[in-house]
C-alpha cells in the first residue's frame, strides 16, 4: 500500500534526518523545502527519492555541509560563486537571491554558480525569480558525472540530462515556468517507474546493446536515455553543457569523474527597468487567453507551462504526499542510518512505516 504523508510532516523528518547527518539547521530546511516543494510539484524525480543518495554522498564528502558558494566575480550585474561541493540548493538560492537584486537595481543579471552538488528542480529558481516579478532563463549541467543520455544518432552515454528553464513572471496570475531535461525522461522519474514497478513510455530508452526497451532497470544494466526531439533536444543539451559548464569556468560531459557536480547559468531579466511593465502584462495576458481558448482535445484544457505543478501542489497540499512502499522504505533506511529510532521516524512523519520497514 502507498505511505501517504502530510508536506508539513515530511518537511520535519527530512529536515531532523539531515541535521543528524550533520548539516545546519537552515541548510536542512532549505534543502528538505525543495525535496517537498518538488513532490508537491509532482516531480518526484527530484524529491525524496534522492534523500539516501544524498546521505551517501554526504557520508563520501561529495556533498560539503557548510558551503553557500564563494565570489569568485561579484560587479555590478555579474556573480561567480565557487560551489566547493555545497549543496546545490542552497548555494543556487543564495545565487539567485543576489541575482534578483543585482537585476532590480541594473535591469540584468547573469549569475554562475560553478562546482556545487546536485541543485535539484531547476523550476524552483525561474519560480523564486517570478515571486520577485524577474524573467529567467537558466541552463545546467553535470561536470562529468551521471552520463545518462546518448547523443541523437549514437546509442552510449554520452551527455546529462543538461535541464532548461525559463519563468516568466505575471501580475496576479501564475507565472509562466518551463522546465524540462534535454532528455525524453529524467533520471529520476526512471527510478520512481522501477521503484513502483512500473514500465516506461516507448521512445525513452536503449538498452545496453542500443535496442528500444520499456524496462526501467535497463537503465542501471548500461541503457541510455534518448533526447527529447531527436536533434533538437540533442542539440540543446550540447549548447547547454557548453554554457553551462566550459563558459563558466565548470566541467562538460566527460568520462572519469566520480563525483556528481552541477553547474548553473541564470540569467535575471527586470521587466520594469526594461520598460514599461503594463503594456508586458497586458500583452501576455492577451496571448495566454488566446492560446488557452483554442478548442481542447477529447475535452480536455489547453494548459501552459507552470500550470500542472501549480495544481499538483494545491492538490497535494490537501491530500499528502504519497509513496510506494519501496521508496519509504529506502529513507526509512536512510534515516536509520544516521541514527534515528523507529519510533522517532514514525512520530515525524506521523504515518505508519512501510510494511517491512
Amino acid at each position: 500500500m502507498p505511505v501517504v504523508i502530510a508536506a508539513d510532516s515530511l518537511q520535519g523528518f527530512l529536515e531532523r534526518v539531515f541535521e543528524r547527518a550533520g548539516c545546519s539547521s537552515n541548510e536542512a530546511t532549505t534543502v528538505a523545502r525543495h525535496f517537498v516543494l518538488s513532490d508537491m510539484s509532482g516531480h518526484s524525480s527530484h524529491g525524496t527519492i534522492r534523500l539516501p543518495v544524498y546521505l551517501e554522498r554526504l557520508r563520501d564528502r561529495e556533498i560539503i555541509p557548510g558551503n553557500r558558494g564563494k565570489p569568485v566575480v561579484d560587479t555590478e550585474s555579474l556573480l561567480v560563486l565557487e560551489g566547493h561541493l555545497g549543496f546545490g540548493q542552497v548555494v543556487a538560492e543564495h545565487g539567485i537571491a543576489q541575482g534578483i537584486e543585482k537585476a532590480r537595481r541594473h535591469g540584468v543579471a547573469l549569475v554562475a554558480m560553478r562546482n556545487m552538488s546536485h541543485c535539484g528542480r531547476l523550476g524552483h529558481y525561474a519560480e523564486l525569480a517570478a515571486d520577485a516579478g524577474q524573467a529567467s532563463i537558466h541552463f545546467v549541467n553535470t561536470g562529468g558525472y551521471g552520463l545518462w543520455v546518448a547523443p541523437f544518432g549514437g546509442t552510449d552515454r554520452r551527455l546529462s540530462t543538461n535541464p532548461v528553464c525559463i519563468g516568466i513572471p505575471r501580475e496576479n496570475a501564475l507565472p509562466v515556468i518551463w522546465d524540462a531535461a534535454t532528455s525524453v525522461i529524467a533520471v529520476g522519474k526512471i527510478w520512481v517507474a522501477a521503484n513502483k514497478g512500473d514500465a516506461l513510455p516507448p521512445g525513452c530508452l536503449l538498452d545496453k546493446d542500443g535496442t528500444p526497451t520499456t524496462d526501467p532497470h535497463a537503465l542501471l544494466a548500461g541503457g541510455a536515455v534518448v533526447p527529447f526531439g531527436g536533434y533538437k533536444g540533442y542539440g540543446l543539451s550540447i549548447v547547454t553543457d557548453l554554457l553551462a559548464g566550459a563558459l563558466i569556468g565548470g566541467k562538460c560531459s566527460k568520462p572519469g569523474v566520480d563525483v556528481l557536480v552541477n553547474n548553473q547559468l541564470s540569467i535575471l531579466m527586470d521587466p520594469e527597468s526594461i520598460g514599461d511593465a503594463g503594456p508586458f502584462e497586458a500583452e501576455a495576458r492577451q496571448f495566454i487567453d488566446w492560446v488557452k481558448a483554442s478548442p481542447p482535445v477529447d475535452g480536455g484544457e489547453v494548459l501552459v507551462p507552470g500550470e500542472v505543478e501549480a495544481r499538483s501542489r494545491r492538490e497535494t497540499a490537501e491530500t499528502g504526499l504519497s509513496f510506494d512502499e519501496t521508496t519509504w522504505a529506502q529513507c526509512v533506511d536512510a534515516a536509520r542510518s544516521v541514527g534515528m529510532s523507529t519510533a522517532e521516524i514514525a512520530a515525524l512523519a506521523a504515518t505508519p512505516l512501510a510494511s517491512g520497514a
